[in-house]
């Protein structure tokens, strides 16, 4: 049950204008947040690459890929939730990606200045399966 509450309950952190997943204190993240952006490139790949979460990881069976993508479907909601409520003014993208190992959710922030994280051709994306929805 710990391992479900985790993934539908993590701990979102706001660092300097983003939103991410991290066990790490705020005041460590912000002092880390300028190397960090070096690292990703912007505050939305920052954001990608740390709010990943892999489904298959919260179970000790291996879930198929219509198992992971319901449960996926499912944290999705409870996740846009949370984040409306924690920031009610801004625009996420809450992206789920499967294959035949492995479902796996991530978001982002909506920004006018930046790029999406995913490709804008949706179709190019061939090792998988590939689903955004926008809160």
């Amino acid at each position: 049950m710990k391992n479900l509450e985790n993934l539908f309950n993590p701990p979102f952190k706001q660092v300097s204008g983003c939103v991410i997943l991290a066990d790490e204190d705020v005041e460590s993240l912000e002092k880390g947040f300028k190397r960090a952006i070096h690292l990703y490139k912007d505050r939305t790949g920052y954001e990608a690459c740390n709010t990943e979460t892999r489904i298959n990881d919260y179970f000790e069976i291996k879930l198929s890929i219509v198992s992971g993508t319901a449960i996926a479907l499912m944290v999705c909601e409870v996740w846009a939730l949370r984040l409306k409520c924690l920031e009610p003014d801004s625009k996420f993208c809450i992206i789920l990606c499967s294959n035949d190992e492995r479902v796996e959710l991530r978001f982002h922030k909506v920004r006018n200045n930046e790029k999406s994280w995913l490709d804008s051709d949706i179709d190019s994306y061939t090792e998988g399966a590939v689903g955004y929805i926008y809160v």
